[in-house]
């Protein structure tokens, strides 16, 4: 899972990105992420994807939610 976690960090697309007239620094989306796992072969279905996310999330404090209100999801979120 450490080899996984590098390698999402390398892979998905960080920028500052815009919601409601606010920025948020340094993001990515979740479907985007959701996007990656699957096409890199890291997870066979979306849901694997999300729940590989989660475990990037919770297990190895790899990201959060902007505002913390949610968990990893294949979704327009920003973490």
């Amino acid at each position: 899972l450490l080899e996984l976690a590098e390698e999402f960090q390398a892979q998905i697309e960080i920028k500052d990105r815009k919601y409601r007239l606010k920025t948020y620094k340094d993001t990515f989306v979740g479907s985007e992420a959701v996007d990656y796992l699957v096409s890199s072969g890291k997870a066979a279905t979306r849901t694997e994807a999300v729940s590989l996310g989660q475990v990037l999330q919770v297990n190895f404090h790899l990201f959060e939610h902007v505002t913390r209100d949610h968990d990893f999801a294949d979704d327009g979120l920003f973490f």
